[in-house]
Order: structure tokens, then C-alpha cells, then sequence
């Protein structure tokens, strides 16, 4: 799942991989309420980690994104999932800083979660690396702990 805030709407994108062996993984646009259909579907459970990609340039969203964000990561499937967040547009001048959107998202209220918050400049690659493999280092200390969850180690 990767959200994309944008100036008009809250955009959420749905990579499926499950079952993409040979395939290429397939993307399709959701909107709001096929997201909460899903979440009370279920759809989120064994969800290991959560990608979350804020505009830093839309000051006057955040709040929106906050309420869709913490909607989705206190879902009861989504308790022991890891959080990336990046924040993205770093190279415009009025970008909210990464620390401006964490708190924004509410990010350092998560307790007993692990979590990660990046600032990129997604046309460049900026911070796209750094993000990705904080996210596989994570996943695999968490593997190698042997914890099937993340939320029992943190």
C-alpha cells in the first residue's frame, strides 16, 4: 500500500505482489471507502510494513493525512507492521521539514511501534535509497530475532 498526498486529493495506490511470480506487480487507484472496506475486510492482515509518501509542500493537507494515517495504522491488522514514512519535495523552498511532518502525522506519539520517517526528493532519488534500506535492515533484525511480528520487540 503507498499513499500519495497530492494538492487535490488523498491518493492511495494498491501494489499487489502477491502473486506476481514471473508477472509484473499490478497497481490500481483506491479511493477512501474501498480502503475501509478492505481494512474491515481484513485485507491488511500479515501486513509487515506500511509505506507512507506525504507532500511536504501542502501544509494545508496534513491534517487530512494525519486522520487517513493513523485511521490505517491503528487498525488491529496493522498494530505490529513497520512504518516508512517519506516526505517527499525536500528540494522546494516551503517544504515542511521531515521532523514538521512527523509531527504533523502524530509519528512521536507511537508507542511500541517502529518507524522511520525520510525526506526525499522522489524525482531525483533523493533519500529513496536511504529509506528503503532502513526499511531492510529493519526487516531483517526483526527476522533475525525471530519475532513474527515487530510489535513484541519494540
Amino acid at each position: 500500500m503507498l499513499y500519495l498526498l497530492a494538492k487535490d486529493a488523498v491518493e492511495l495506490y494498491d501494489w499487489d505482489t502477491s502473486h506476481a511470480k514471473g508477472k509484473e506487480a499490478q497497481s490500481r487507484k483506491m479511493d477512501q471507502s474501498m480502503v475501509k472496506s478492505r481494512l474491515g475486510a481484513s485485507w491488511c492482515r500479515g501486513t509487515r510494513l506500511y509505506i507512507y509518501v506525504v507532500d511536504s509542500l501542502d501544509r494545508e493537507r496534513l491534517g487530512k493525512a494525519k486522520q487517513e494515517f493513523q485511521e490505517i495504522i491503528k487498525d488491529p491488522f496493522m498494530l505490529n507492521s513497520i512504518i516508512l514514512v517519506f516526505a517527499n519535495k525536500q528540494d522546494m523552498r516551503g517544504a515542511m521539514s521531515p521532523r514538521e511532518v512527523c509531527e504533523g502525522l502524530g509519528l512521536f506519539d507511537l508507542k511500541n511501534r517502529k518507524w522511520h520517517i525520510q525526506g526525499t526528493c522522489a524525482l531525483r532519488g533523493d533519500g529513496l535509497y536511504e529509506g528503503l534500506d532502513w526499511l531492510s535492515s529493519t526487516l531483517k533484525d526483526v527476522k533475525a530475532a525471530g519475532f513474527t511480528s515487530v510489535g513484541h520487540s519494540f
